[in-house]
Order: C-alpha cells, then sequence, then structure tokens
C-alpha cells in the first residue's frame, strides 16, 4: 500500500483524519515501544488506495514457499510513459528492517530512463547501497537486489527474470 501511495484515515476521540499509510510505521522507542504512529485510542477505519495508470508487483523472497515469512520483500509501483520511460516510481522494501524502508535513490536513478534489464538491475543495486546489515544476515543485501529488480521488471511486464535471475 506504500507503494500504492493509499492513504489511511484515522479515527479517534478528537475525530478523523487522513495519513499516508506510509506515515503509520515508526520504529519503536523503549519509552511507547510502539511500532505504528496511531495513539492508543485511535483505529483505522478506511484505506484508499488511489487509482493511476502506474503499474506495480510485489515480489517476496522466502526460504521455503509456504508457511514462512519473507526475507525480504520488494514492492514496486511504476508510471512509464508510452515509449517505456520512467516518469515515476515507488520502491519499498519490506523485512530489510523494523519497518518498511523507501529505496528513495532508486527510485530517483529511474526517473527520465527506459526501464529494462539493465536498469531493474541498477535500480535494484542502488536499493542495497549504505545498507548495514547485521553480520547474521549480510545475505539479505544480496536479496534486495534481486527482489527489487524482479519487482520491477514483473510491474512493467517483462517475465524475462523468471529464468534468468
Amino acid at each position: 500500500m506504500i507503494a500504492l501511495s493509499a492513504t489511511a484515515q484515522v479515527a479517534g476521540p478528537g475525530g478523523t483524519r487522513d495519513i499516508p499509510v506510509e506515515k503509520l510505521f515508526q520504529v519503536a522507542d523503549l519509552k511507547s515501544k510502539r511500532e505504528v504512529t496511531l495513539s492508543s485510542n485511535e483505529i483505522i477505519t478506511s484505506v484508499t488506495i488511489p487509482i493511476t495508470e502506474a503499474k506495480n508487483a510485489e515480489i517476496e523472497v522466502r526460504e521455503r514457499q509456504s508457511h514462512d515469512w519473507p526475507l525480504v520483500q520488494a514492492s514496486a509501483s511504476v508510471l512509464v510513459d508510452s515509449s517505456g520511460v520512467v516518469q515515476k516510481a515507488n520502491i519499498i522494501l519490506g523485512h530489510v528492517g523494523p519497518v518498511p524502508r523507501r529505496a528513495v535513490e532508486a527510485e530517483k536513478f529511474l526517473v527520465g530512463k527506459k526501464l529494462d534489464e539493465a536498469m531493474a538491475g541498477e535500480a535494484g543495486n542502488k536499493a542495497a547501497e549504505g545498507a548495514t546489515p547485521h553480520p547474521t544476515n549480510e545475505y539479505k543485501v544480496q536479496l534486495v537486489r534481486v527482489a527489487v529488480k524482479r519487482a520491477l521488471l514483473s510491474s512493467v511486464g517483462n517475465e524475462y527474470w523468471r529464468a534468468t535471475s
């Protein structure tokens, strides 16, 4: 929903408010231990996903196919013009930290470029740049690269990755 620019309507004693789904998550601190930005007396009453021409896909990398928590998740929403040039890109990474993470540098990199296998691979590299994994999960850096590449290619209907990466 973050990749799709969804908005949540939240209700509480003070009334209702709309907030981007991206703003719902926070790193829990020792004081509140809350992973969401909602107050304890608020509830999400609806979620709105805007209708756009963007293409989207989500890839989860798992150790096994079922009943496993994903090791890495990449969601991509890409708006391309008629010649295949990226006008806007949203790339969200899951299971790489305590909250979903936007791959801002990868998003910026893609704008103005034709989305093909090479560009998707480079965007995957950009999404993994600056990663600071723990020694026990360094393997996730490569998984991020691959998941972003696959999500981007799948979002625009290119299934080439299924046989090659």
